[in-house]
């Protein structure tokens, strides 16, 4: 099938959970046999096995003007040849074109809620109403969680996210008591709640504790290793040695660390947002914590291996539903039910 992908950003941009999750879902329907085609305002990234259209950007652009001026280059976008389009974003003004799928990786409105400044908090509330409208532009709706579901009206399907089980992976554990943290310090992840709890009450606890910080934020502290942004197979290898799997997050639509650190073995501690319920079930893949016993839980789970073991036996039971082949799976279907005859194009009389 030939599929036009379209998403802003991709790893070679930004290493975030959208960009990541749009070029693997890409990378994987190649390997499945399809004609792949990403549309995209970044330059294509080493790994990708599609092929990528760069839209031009001028920089410098605050990143925040990125869904604008996307959303414009895909309206003058002639998709003619093209099986389905399948958008992660910015879709509000593709009107002319029928077979449509959009993905919906979290929900503007919750994003609003749980922003850490007031112009991110506005940001969101100017993506509100063009989300409802790209819900209304799309054939057909997909949420990445129930808990996206909710927010979002006109949801038709929802189709997690992935992880390849072949590169998470469980292995040998490091020789000291490790936990690994992903994302930023600042905003909803709260990265720096986590390094706060690491140096006044987690090594008091557990003094040859080390905390693993792959943020594109630098931190430093006794005890702390900060990575940087580091390569898929740099952070499945930290995945597989650390002990646990720490997220402070107070907002995910998804949460796609969880399942990385559960395919790896990796016992997982999580803030209650509504990403971490959903894909933890409530506590019983991982630990929920409130934040006034997340440190207390760290330590209890470095201090007692059987309960690190029978989270990590759970975890990898719950990963193998994220398999990428069963994500390509549904959307292949997907696609079937949309796609419209070649060529057929909505309220156009010319080309």
């Amino acid at each position: 099938m030939r599929i036009a992908m379209a998403n802003a950003l991709l790893p070679s941009t930004q290493q975030a959970g959208v960009p990541l999750q749009a070029h693997r879902l890409a990378n994987n329907l190649v390997r499945r046999g399809h004609d792949v085609t990403m549309f995209t305002m970044s330059p294509s990234a080493p790994d990708c096995r599609y092929r990528v259209r760069t839209f031009p950007f001028i920089r410098p652009v605050h990143v925040q003007v990125y869904p604008f001026s996307q959303a414009a280059h895909l309206a003058l976008t002639d998709f003619r040849g093209f099986d389905v389009i399948h958008c992660h974003g910015d879709n509000y003004l593709l009107w002319r074109w029928p077979s449509q799928v959009r993905t919906f990786h979290g929900s503007a409105k919750d994003e609003a809620k749980n922003a850490r400044t007031i112009r991110r908090k506005a940001f969101y509330q100017v993506i509100i109403p063009l989300e409802a409208l790209g819900a209304r532009v799309a054939r057909y709706n997909v949420a990445v969680s129930e808990a996206t579901r909710r927010s979002i009206s006109c949801i038709d399907e929802v189709v997690p996210n992935g992880v390849d089980l072949t590169q998470f992976r469980p292995g040998q554990k490091s020789a000291v008591p490790s936990i690994l943290f992903v994302g930023g310090l600042q905003g909803r992840k709260r990265g720096s709640l986590l390094v706060t709890l690491f140096m006044t009450h987690i090594r008091q606890h557990v003094p040859q504790a080390e905390l693993w910080v792959v943020s594109p934020d630098s931190v430093e502290g006794e005890g702390i290793v900060s990575f940087g942004r580091v390569s898929d197979d740099v952070l499945a290898r930290l995945f597989r040695k650390a002990w646990v799997f720490a997220s402070p997050s107070s907002y995910e639509g998804f949460g796609v660390p969880y399942i990385e650190a559960m395919a790896a073995g990796t016992a997982v501690v999580a803030t209650a947002n509504a990403g971490a319920l959903e894909v933890l079930q409530c506590g019983k893949y991982g630990i929920v914590s409130d934040d006034e016993k997340f440190g207390e839980n760290i330590v209890m789970l470095l201090e007692r291996e059987n309960a690190r073991q029978r989270l990590a036996e759970g975890g990898l039971r719950r990963a193998a539903v994220y398999d990428w082949d069963a994500v390509c799976a549904s959307y292949e279907r997907i696609y079937q039910r949309v796609r419209v005859a070649p060529n057929k194009v909505q309220n156009s009389g010319s080309d």
